[in-house]
């Protein structure tokens, strides 16, 4: 396991001094996140594992969950999901929405990050309690130094930008994933359907979210479209935007 850790890192090092542009270092995570996993099991202190941690601290290795094991607590365990990638267009009362989404039995699942987004809240995660919030918190929850860190990162990544959910590509295929990892609250109300991890990502069910914030969701097979609020006129035929404001 040693030589194999060692040989990986050895391998990303290189990879990384290739790809130096003159002022900083990408991460481009080259290689899938599954390596930059084993290191961190290795040796948390590696740089290499910090980096990916920062950029990933839902990921369990980051923050100190098991990630080994077919099933390491209560509510997670690992799966393997036949999904389709990106099948899924959204609008936001008629704007378009663009990011990485999952379709998983007849259910669209969006990066947390990418989620909170759509819904113009922040997003922020407590390891202690293995919970990620969206929106407002639940009084008494989570400690006050815990808050006030928040609102530093909150501030840096409005100076930096926030760290991207991976590319997906338009497609199917088979995916191993973690469910239930961490419980996802938004407005302190819990989702109670199932999240995923993949690749690092935090999956979340976008209609569950929606449903807890009374935001209509909608889909029209013709064009794979799900629309969340306001429908652009002529968009849709009108026979079918009144059957989904009568709720059959």
């Amino acid at each position: 396991m040693l030589k194999k850790t060692s040989f990986l890192a050895a391998l990303l090092l290189i990879m990384a001094v290739v790809s130096f542009t003159g002022a900083a270092m990408a991460r481009d995570y080259l290689l899938p996140h599954s390596a930059y996993i084993e290191i961190c099991e290795e040796d948390p202190g590696d740089q290499l594992c910090q980096n990916f941690c920062e950029d990933f601290p839902d990921t369990p290795v980051c923050s100190g969950q098991e990630s080994e094991g077919q099933e390491t607590g209560e509510y997670v365990v690992e799966a393997r999901l036949d999904v389709q990638f990106n099948r899924m267009n959204i609008k936001v009362n008629g704007k378009e929405f663009v990011a990485p989404n999952i379709l998983y039995e007849g259910t669209t699942y969006l990066p947390i990050r990418d989620l909170a987004n759509l819904l113009e809240l922040d997003v922020n995660y407590y390891g202690a309690a293995q919970t990620a919030y969206i929106g407002q918190l639940p009084a008494g929850e989570v400690p006050d130094e815990v808050i006030d860190e928040w609102e530093k990162q909150l501030s840096e990544e409005s100076a930096n930008g926030d760290a991207a959910a991976g590319t997906l590509v338009r497609g199917g295929g088979t995916i191993d994933v973690y469910l239930d990892r961490v419980q996802v609250k938004v407005h302190g109300e819990r989702i109670v359907d199932s999240t995923f991890l993949y690749d690092g990502t935090t999956y979340v069910p976008m209609r569950a979210a929606c449903d807890i914030l009374e935001l209509p969701v909608n889909y029209y097979g013709p064009t794979s479209t799900a629309y969340i609020g306001e429908v652009p006129a002529g968009e849709v035929p009108k026979a079918e935007v009144d059957k989904w404001k009568s709720g059959k």
